[in-house]
């Protein structure tokens, strides 16, 4: 076991020096970009980071029922011979499907226009973020962490310096943007190809009928995990189609742009969740419960200790970007997607999918999406009110995340009741406080909150220290 713990703890490093890269990559674009190019311009390119999220329904799960099936194994032992069979079967899918999307926006769009562009960019990253995301997939459920991590580098990195490349050189139209996505995406599945080049050299013609029997388990156990990722991303992807529609898309770019700001954290937390699966199903399962309360309060502690910069970040962010000032002033309101999207990422989402409950996750994930289109509805056409519909977002979020937590618990046979309700007040007194009061009376009346909220878990918090200070939880791992 203390092997096994070692190994984890190499693993996190490496998942986190690669999501520091992300998050640094990200940081930067989200902070240029919007100074250097027009609401317009960047609203497209947002348009078009939008669309990518889903071109992973076109994988029909593949990918994802690899994840499932093979989580836990160990690479060298695994049939090589099958997954080339998946590999190929996959990559004709996707080029059907980029010269479908490739033809239809050819006759149904204006060849000179910038929506013309991302639609056949999205339809490129059919091929470039499906193909990749077979060989992520795989690392991860095999615990090659390291190859994981290294892949996310390429990729970002890439992404980074060409993109900084071409604003230096005064490029700063959209197209310039998607190409040096798309060529870093390319990269990255380069980079994949080579990782697992023993897949890819293994013959076809070998173990057709396992390969064909293979396949058809994979989509079987993927396409509800893959309808579940979908779900929990168009939550907030509904809201925002009908932000496009019904306003412009420079208003799009806005929200867009506060939405990533707040996706910084969940990307840290992500990292955590990438390695914990595959740990997860090798771990003694009469130990998930302890841990599975000791990261509930982890995340919980440190997203609302993230709370107390918010004022400061949107005071330094108007003066950066005071183009973006009405979408900065809505950031107290979507926040809260911070702490709940990280819980799902590093705990429920993970504790769901090594407990195989794949279609728990997609019926409520559905139920989610079809709530928010409710709320935004309510808040777009008889409200008519932008702040509404973003606070339609946030409180769906949350509901979701409880009752993913509650199911958790209630397999786990243990109670949590107390700490929802903790949560539930904690997070609306944030949102009145830096919302509705707003500035420094605001802040300092959430941190007299935070502090009064220490000193009632200050035995939990002492207990965390003093585990993180000797490395891990030794005495119970």
């Amino acid at each position: 076991m203390q092997k096994n713990k070692s190994s984890f703890l190499e693993n996190v490093k490496s998942a986190l020096f690669a999501n520091a890269i992300s998050i640094g990559v990200a940081f930067f674009l989200t902070l240029f970009l919007p100074k250097f190019l027009t609401t317009e311009q960047y609203g497209y390119w947002q348009l078009y980071i939008f669309y990518v999220a889903y071109v992973g329904v076109l994988h029909f799960g593949i990918p994802d029922g690899i994840y499932l099936r093979y989580g836990g194994k160990y690479y060298e032992k695994i049939n090589k011979n099958v997954l080339k069979y998946n590999f190929v079967l996959l990559v004709l899918l996707q080029i059907l499907f980029f010269f479908t999307i490739s033809i239809l926006s050819y006759f149904l769009l204006p060849h000179d226009s910038s929506r013309f562009a991302v639609w056949i960019a999205i339809a490129v990253c059919c091929i470039t973020v499906n193909v990749k995301t077979f060989f992520r997939f795989l690392l991860q459920a095999t615990n090659r962490i390291r190859d994981f991590s290294f892949n996310i580098v390429v990729e970002r990195l890439s992404t980074g310096v060409i993109i900084g490349i071409m604003l230096v050189l005064g490029n700063k139209e959209v197209l310039y943007l998607l190409i040096a996505d798309i060529i870093a995406r390319l990269m990255a599945l380069i980079h994949g190809m080579w990782t697992c080049r023993d897949i890819i050299k293994t013959p076809f013609d070998k173990q057709l009928v396992s390969g064909k029997k293979d396949f058809i388990k994979n989509i079987s156990a993927g396409w509800k995990l893959l309808i579940a990722n979908t779900a929990s991303i168009f939550i907030i992807g509904i809201a925002r189609i009908m932000i496009e529609i019904n306003w412009d898309i420079s208003t799009f770019g806005v929200i867009s742009l506060v939405l990533t700001l707040s996706s910084f954290f969940i990307i840290i937390v992500n990292t955590v969740g990438q390695v914990l699966f595959p740990f997860l199903k090798r771990l003694d399962k009469n130990k998930h419960k302890d841990l599975y309360l000791r990261l509930r309060f982890v995340v919980d502690f440190f997203s609302r200790s993230i709370f107390l910069f918010i004022f400061p970040i949107q005071l330094i962010l108007s003066l950066w970007l005071p183009k973006y000032s009405y979408g900065i002033q809505l950031i107290p309101i979507l926040i809260p997607i911070v702490l709940y999207e990280s819980k799902v990422s590093l705990v429920c989402s993970t504790y769901l999918k090594s407990m195989r409950e794949e279609k728990s996750m997609m019926l409520i994930n559905v139920f989610s999406v079809i709530l928010c289109f409710i709320l935004s509805s309510i808040s777009i056409y008889m409200l008519h009110r932008l702040d509404a519909t973003v606070m339609s977002i946030s409180i769906v979020i949350m509901l979701r995340a409880e009752v993913f937590d509650l199911l958790i618990a209630r397999k786990l046979t243990t109670n949590i009741s107390r700490s929802v309700f903790v949560g539930f007040f904690m997070t609306l007194m944030f949102v009145i406080f830096l919302y509705y009061i707003g500035g420094i009376a605001g802040s300092i009346l959430y941190l007299a909150l935070y502090i009064l909220y220490i000193i009632i878990y200050r035995k939990n918090i002492k207990d965390i220290y003093i585990n993180i200070k000797n490395k891990w939880y030794r005495k119970d791992i």
